[in-house]
């Protein structure tokens, strides 16, 4: 498949993270997973809230990008390294050190009230479908889809 490879090793990464992720959910009780570290801070349970509603939205934008590139035959033989100008900002971005930026209002927590479980037991989910996404990802030529931005 076309990008298979770079399909693989992002699966391999996600793995790795997702096992991570279940190394720390097992140590963290409700309370520790509720703490601020100080007003104004979100608590471990607010951060994978965060990713929980990120995810969410730039699904509700990818499984359209992707069945649309599939009807348009956007195939390649090789995986595209064409880049917008916006996403080669957000790749350089990623690969600094962590940078703390205030969060986009579409991307924030409903609220601060969350059960850390339910939390836990969402982004599993999200996980779930963010791996069936890159498998219908492969064979796409993922440099001429575009995205729209949800902010």
């Amino acid at each position: 498949m076309v990008g298979s490879d770079r399909l693989a090793d992002w699966t391999a990464r996600f793995e790795g993270s997702r096992r991570r992720f279940e190394a720390l959910g097992a140590e963290l009780g409700d309370e520790s997973a509720n703490w601020r570290p100080e007003p104004g801070r979100w608590s471990v349970t607010e951060c994978i809230e965060h990713l929980n509603v990120t995810a969410l939205t730039y699904f509700e934008r990818l499984e359209p990008a992707l069945r649309r590139g599939r009807e348009r035959g956007l195939l390649a033989d090789t995986f595209s390294e064409r880049r917008t100008l916006l996403g080669q900002y957000i790749l350089k971005a990623l690969r600094r050190p962590a940078l703390r930026l205030k969060a986009p209002r579409v991307f924030r927590p409903a609220r601060a009230d969350l059960d850390f479980g339910d939390v836990c037991d969402r982004f599993r989910g999200a996980q779930r479908t963010f791996g069936e996404l890159l498998e219908r990802a492969s064979g796409l030529d993922l440099g001429r889809i575009k995205l729209p931005t949800p902010v």
